[in-house]
């Protein structure tokens, strides 16, 4: 009986997860199926327990990483630090845990990028799953620094930033970015539209040697990238997907695939 996966979450249609899981699967000779399942937020409480039950594993995206917790028996502590889940598997005793890859992951693809300079100032943009995660698996190597817009949940995101990493939040508008070795976007701004979180001018400070990262991967080259590439190196999220999705999959297998050789299978498409 074919085992099925997904990823949940909502507005998800641009997702390569299907095409990554599904060539981990094939290259196993797995019978398993990873699709997506794009649930409106109306109908999430009475959908979601009844595709629990129908999946042997799943990945969880926006908007959805901390409201599935209360559907799980367990999560792991890391998931519970970071109040973020991404990834659904059952353990040895037949319980549904939610864990987070995101972190792991996207510090795996910093790792892999052609860098001729060490990364050590970094700049972290948001506080939603994905930034969390990324705090909570810092190498012990970074010196992160977290911003976020002037908005009503700065308060609350400031006691995140707080708790996890002991530092104050900083205002993104009052900040300066010459210093950064690596700036980092994990909002969801320029996803639906041509908007950038940084402007202009702002990324005229970068230094020459920075290095810029939207976690977004819907467009091959996001409106941040796109002013950011007038004047440093810019990168989507595509190696935080293969490193997080390689992650996941071990969980759900028990097989960590070569995540190098996953890039490729992405680059094809």
């Amino acid at each position: 009986m074919t085992q099925q996966y997904g990823l949940i979450g909502r507005q998800i249609q641009h997702s390569l997860s299907p095409k990554l899981q599904n060539a981990m699967f094939a290259q196993e000779h797995l019978d398993a199926n990873y699709t997506l399942f794009d649930i409106e937020s109306n109908y999430f409480e009475t959908n979601i327990t009844q595709l629990l039950s129908q999946l042997s594993g799943a990945n969880v995206t926006m908007p959805y990483k901390q409201q599935i917790m209360p559907y799980l028996d367990d999560v792991s502590d890391r998931a519970r630090e970071t109040a973020s889940v991404n990834t659904l598997y059952y353990d040895q005793r037949g319980r549904l845990i939610g864990d987070t890859t995101d972190g792991a992951g996207f510090w795996w693809a910093v790792a892999q990028l052609p860098l001729t300079q060490t990364i050590n100032q970094v700049l972290l943009i948001g506080c939603g799953g994905a930034a969390r995660s990324i705090m909570a698996a810092k190498p012990n190597e970074i010196n992160l620094t977290v911003a976020s817009r002037n908005s009503e949940n700065f308060s609350r995101n400031q006691v995140v930033v707080d708790r996890l990493l002991q530092i104050p939040l900083q205002a993104l508008s009052a900040i300066s970015l010459a210093d950064y070795d690596l700036i980092i976007d994990a909002t969801p701004v320029g996803m639906f539209d041509e908007t950038s979180i940084l402007t202009t001018q702002q990324i005229a400070q970068i230094p020459k040697t920075g290095i810029v990262i939207d976690l977004k991967y819907n467009k091959k080259i996001t409106p941040l990238m796109a002013l950011a590439q007038q004047h440093v190196p810019a990168f989507n999220g595509l190696g935080m997907l293969v490193g997080q999705g390689g992650l996941s999959h071990e969980l759900w297998t028990g097989y960590r695939p070569e995540l190098s050789e996953l890039m490729k299978v992405i680059d094809e498409g």
